[in-house]
């Protein structure tokens, strides 16, 4: 049972990864809001926490996070300016920095321990260039001086993410047999 559970953590922290990267919008409707992603994360710190029990102290920053997340979403909707929140988005942008880099090195350091061995080197790969990428991608566009180092920049960052949940996705494939 406490396998299963795992894997179930495992598939909750790659649906928070979409949300939480992915941004589908109509006018002021984020359709996949990054607070159901951080939403997700919580709900796995659990069952992550019993094989790494690191993972629990992250739970503070990811339900700060959410709220968060949950307010701008809620903004953004009503349609008020979230411009003048440039620094306190900067903030959250490092502690998500943290908290993935973190939960990524959590997973891949179980992921060792049950003798996987190639996922676990492939997840802590990703997760280092995830965190570079996502450091660049999370300047405020008018901070890069060249528009085009930016777009460079974002596509990296997608093809890291996607390649970082392909991964995930076969680990938690080899953690269910």
């Amino acid at each position: 049972m406490k396998a299963k559970s795992y894997v179930g953590a495992l598939y909750q922290i790659i649906f928070g990864f979409i949300f939480i990267v992915f941004d589908i919008r109509i006018q002021t409707i984020q359709f996949l809001p990054d607070w159901i992603g951080y939403y997700l994360f919580y709900k796995a710190i659990d069952v992550i926490g019993e094989y790494e029990e690191s993972t629990k102290l992250l739970r503070p920053l990811i339900v700060i996070l959410g709220v968060y997340n949950g307010i701008v979403w809620i903004l953004m909707i009503i349609n008020v300016s979230i411009e003048s929140f440039d620094m306190l988005q900067l903030f959250m942008n490092i502690i998500s920095i943290y908290i993935q880099f973190q939960l990524l090195t959590n997973i891949s350091n179980i992921a060792l321990s049950h003798h996987f061995e190639k996922e676990s080197k492939r997840l802590n790969i990703l997760r280092t260039m995830n965190v570079i990428s996502v450091t660049f991608v999370s300047f405020p566009a008018r901070w890069v001086f060249i528009q085009y180092v930016q777009i460079i920049i974002t596509l990296f960052y997608i093809v890291i993410v996607v390649l970082l949940i392909l991964t995930l996705i076969a680990y938690a494939k080899k953690e269910k047999t």
